[in-house]
C-alpha cells in the first residue's frame, strides 16, 4: 500500500545510502511507519524528509520490512523500483541475513539451539503472538554469548521473519526479553542496583545488530553496535552476577 507522508525533520542515523536503498540504524522508541495512534513522527516521516520529498508525495517504493517500536537497530528502505521489487522478494523468501542481540531472563540450559513453532495471534491478547499448533512456521536459531547471574546475552538468527518472532520464541523458552512488557519480561531481579537500572530503561532489550542481503547485483552486509541504553543494562547485569 502506498503511504502519503509529510516529511518531518526527525534525526536519523543513516548507515548507508545509494540510489537504490537506504540503511538506517533505528533508535529505540521510534515507530517505523504511520499507524493508528501514530499518524506522524515516524521513521518513514524522517526518511521522506531526508529524501527531500514534498508534503503529500507518495513514498513508493519504500518500506520492505519492519522492526518493533522499542527494538533498535538496522532497517533497509528501498529507494528505487528495482530495489523495492528485489528486496521485497528476498524478504518474502527469507533470503536475508537478520541477526539480533537480546538480553533475556534466566539461565539457559543449552548454549545453542533452534526454536521451531507455529505462529499466530494470541486470541486472549491481540497485542501479542503465541506458538500456535497449525500456525505459520517460525524458526529462530540462538546462541548464548554471555551468561550472567540473572540474565543472558543471546544472539538470535532469523530463518523466518514473523511479527514479534524473537520475543515470542524467547517467552516460549521461558526466557523472555528483559523489560518486554507484552511477553512477560518486566520483573524484579532481586538485585536492588540492577532493578534501579531496569526502571530507568523500560524498553525491551532487543537490537537488530546485523543485516545482510543481495540487491542490484551485489552482496551487502551492515552491522550496528549495541546502543547505550542496552549496554548500560548489560553492565548492570554483569555487576549483579
Amino acid at each position: 500500500e502506498e503511504l502519503s507522508l509529510a516529511p518531518e525533520p526527525i534525526p536519523l542515523e543513516i548507515v548507508h545510502a545509494n540510489e537504490d536503498f537506504i540503511v538506517v540504524n533505528k533508535p529505540p522508541n521510534l515507530v517505523v511507519h504511520p499507524a493508528p495512534g501514530h499518524p506522524s513522527g515516524t521513521l518513514m516521516n524522517g526518511i521522506a524528509y531526508y529524501l527531500g520529498k514534498e508534503e503529500g508525495n507518495n513514498i513508493r517504493p519504500g518500506l520492505v520490512h519492519r522492526i518493533d517500536k522499542d527494538t533498535s537497530g538496522l532497517l533497509v528502505v528501498a529507494r528505487s523500483s528495482r530495489a523495492f521489487e528485489e528486496l521485497s522478494a528476498r524478504f518474502a523468501a527469507h533470503d536475508v541475513e537478520r541477526s539480533y542481540l537480546a538480553l533475556a531472563w534466566g539461565r539457559f540450559r543449552d548454549r545453542t539451539g533452534t526454536i521451531r513453532t507455529g505462529h499466530a495471534r494470541d486470541p486472549q491478547d491481540r497485542r501479542r503472538f503465541y506458538p500456535a499448533e497449525g500456525g505459520r512456521l517460525a524458526i529462530t536459531h540462538y546462541e548464548v554469548l554471555e551468561q550472567y547471574g540473572t540474565a543472558a546475552l543471546v544472539k538470535l538468527m532469523l530463518e523466518t521473519g514473523r511479527t514479534h518472532q524473537i520475543r515470542m520464541h524467547l517467552r516460549y523458552l521461558g526466557h523472555p526479553v528483559v523489560n518486554d512488557e507484552t511477553y512477560g519480561g518486566v520483573r524484579k531481579s532481586g538485585k536492588p542496583a540492577l532493578d534501579r537500572v531496569l526502571a530507568m530503561y523500560r524498553r525491551h532489550m532487543l537490537h537488530a545488530g546485523r543485516l545482510g542481503f543481495t540487491c542490484c547485483g551485489r552482496q551487502w552486509t551492515f552491522e550496528s553496535p549495541i546502543p547505550n541504553d542496552m549496554s548500560t543494562v548489560i553492565a548492570a547485569c554483569m555487576a549483579a552476577s
